[in-house]
């Protein structure tokens, strides 16, 4: 009930909305990159190496990205974040008609994790500015749902938009629901 409550508040849906587009987005890259270089690769430490470049940003960039979002608005930050992973995204599905090499595959992991260690620290603490503090309990726990669905929903629709169309196509709607997540962060 008290969750439910939430969603009365504007900002709070369009940032739930705006998570949930970015996680789902999330989660039909690394399915593509990884489906990619499985399909190319054949061997396990391609993964372990596309796992590498994709986390290894976050560990070491994400104690600089905690001071940035401390300085800037996180919102603005968000804002940065999702539109850089649409022009990421919209370039490798440019430069990339036909299967990309590996080297590019890497190259799309370290840019897209490297852009989620300034998401992940300024979208934790963006939900502070939204609620009052009194629902920042039923708040947090409710972007992290959202978080999760998302991540889910878009690793499991990855496997099927492959299936039904095409891992460029899949890079494709990724870059939209970028799109939608930014445009979603305009009315928070």
């Amino acid at each position: 009930k008290d969750r439910l409550a939430l969603f009365k508040i504007k900002p709070f849906r369009y940032y739930v909305l705006s998570c949930t587009f970015a996680m789902f987005g999330n989660g039909l890259t690394y399915v593509a990159m990884t489906w990619l270089l499985v399909k190319s690769n054949h061997q396990v430490t391609a993964i372990a190496g596309l796992m590498a470049c994709f986390w290894l940003p976050n560990i070491v960039l994400g104690p600089f990205a905690g001071v940035l979002v401390d300085k800037y608005s996180r919102k603005y930050l968000l804002l940065f974040c999702n539109s850089i992973r649409v022009f990421i995204l919209l370039t490798f599905w440019l430069l990339f008609p036909d299967e990309p090499p590996a080297y590019a595959i890497y190259g799309l992991a370290f840019l897209t994790g490297t852009v989620l260690s300034l998401y992940i620290p300024a979208a934790m603490t963006l939900v502070r500015e939204v609620v009052a503090k009194k629902d920042l309990l039923y708040a947090n726990a409710t972007v992290d749902m959202a978080y999760e669905l998302g991540a889910v929903a878009g690793m499991g629709a990855a496997g099927l938009i492959m299936a039904a169309t095409s891992v460029r196509t899949t890079f494709l709607i990724n870059a939209i629901c970028y799109v939608i997540a930014a445009t979603s962060l305009l009315f928070v």
